[in-house]
């Protein structure tokens, strides 16, 4: 599975589950990055694997 399927993956899962925590890797990271997942002003750390989002 590529670390596109996996992130869409993860991000798609149903909304009567609880959310799963989980780190993500700095491949994974970039890939949101490339892939315009986060808005071009939105500020976005990866910081030991949790996304943080910056003020």
């Amino acid at each position: 599975m590529s670390v596109a399927e996996q992130i869409r993956s993860f991000v798609e899962q149903p909304v009567d589950q609880p959310p799963r925590p989980r780190k993500f890797t700095v491949e994974e990271y970039m890939t949101l990055i490339d892939s315009g997942f986060f808005h071009p002003d939105e500020k976005v750390e990866l910081i030991e694997g949790e996304l943080i989002n910056k003020m």
